[in-house]
């Protein structure tokens, strides 16, 4: 703001004043909420793009062991067909 400028505003009375001071801190405050949410952005997009890779790498995992189980397990073909029941235990209640 140059030297006229503000001249300009004093001569206006004191209600320019006060607009103009007004004007400054809304703007200032703009500028800061501005900044603030992009910085969040920022960081959700950091966490979303961790939990992804995250995710992908649980996926790849469990694709391995889906591979890796009918070797692991001699019933696991038997048991994804369902013709082995498998049979839950309930503990025994105490009486």
């Amino acid at each position: 703001m140059d030297v006229e400028t503000i001249r300009w505003v004093a001569s206006q009375g004191i209600g320019a004043v006060l607009a103009l001071v007004m004007f400054l801190v809304y703007r200032k405050d703009v500028h800061l909420a501005l900044n603030s949410w992009q910085s969040q952005v920022r960081i959700l997009t950091e966490l979303v793009q961790d939990c992804t890779s995250a995710l992908q790498s649980n996926t790849d995992a469990i694709r391995a062991m889906e591979r890796a189980l009918p070797h692991a397990c001699p019933m696991a073909d038997q048991l994804s067909d369902g013709a082995v029941e498998v049979i839950t235990r309930r503990p025994r209640s105490v009486e």
